[in-house]
């Protein structure tokens, strides 16, 4: 994973949470149907939340599973120190950070669901792949697999169309001149995949039942399961 990235998301990490709403306008239906989507036998399921970041989707799965043995891995040490603040006071979670590149860890259990929130399209289409094939490899058999994320359009036009929106969105926001200039320069370091090219990538790695659930723009959550 480029170390750019690492650097930026170092930066921004103590801003990144006040100023997510304005950067992901669908944020409560992105964040909330990833969290429905997850539907697992087991009373004390374990989940790999990968680019964890801040712990953001992890708050609203635990509202769903807080007897759930969570693991965060993330590149940034900083944006997990947030994620540790965030749940301090939660004494019933049973939480494992993990501070390693995702796309070269070795991963040492299965899980019961894999799931990712707005991480993965940083990655090179290779890398992609990889983490696909992993999440593939790590899950326990009938385990989900969720990544909600940013797509590319399918042409010129309708790419277009979803940028004009996002800036349209962030220029209206509150946000102050730095914190948009911040915002651009991380986009400028995307490397989004169309959406059929993730559905492509995900089956190409075992799974059998993928599925677009919520698509805004150029935000989609995908669901697999194994």
């Amino acid at each position: 994973m480029n170390d750019q990235i690492k650097e930026k998301f170092n930066m921004i990490a103590k801003k990144y949470d006040s100023q997510r709403r304005y950067l992901i306008p669908c944020l409560d239906d992105f964040y909330n149907i990833t969290t429905e989507l997850i539907e697992l036998n087991s009373v004390s399921p374990s989940i790999l939340d990968i680019g964890a970041g801040t712990g953001l989707l992890t708050y609203y799965i635990y509202q769903k599973y807080n007897n759930a043995k969570y693991t965060l891995i993330d590149i940034s040490e900083e944006m997990l120190n947030i994620s540790k603040q965030r749940f301090e006071y939660f004494n019933k979670i049973d939480i494992e950070y993990i501070v390693a590149d995702y796309t070269k860890y070795h991963y040492k259990q299965q899980y019961d669901a894999v799931v990712s929130a707005l991480s993965i399209h940083h990655l090179t289409a290779d890398d992609k792949q990889e983490v696909y094939n992993a999440a593939y490899n790590i899950l326990k058999n009938g385990g989900v697999f969720i990544n909600a994320d940013q797509v590319l359009g399918l042409c010129e036009e309708t790419e277009e169309i979803n940028r004009k929106n996002w800036i349209k969105r962030i220029e209206s926001s509150v946000l102050n001149q730095e914190e948009k200039k911040s915002a651009y320069s991380r986009m400028a370091l995307d490397k989004m995949a169309t959406l059929n090219k993730n559905i492509e990538m995900i089956k190409n790695s075992g799974f059998k039942n993928v599925e677009v659930y919520y698509k805004y723009y150029n935000f989609a959550v995908i669901y697999a399961r194994k």
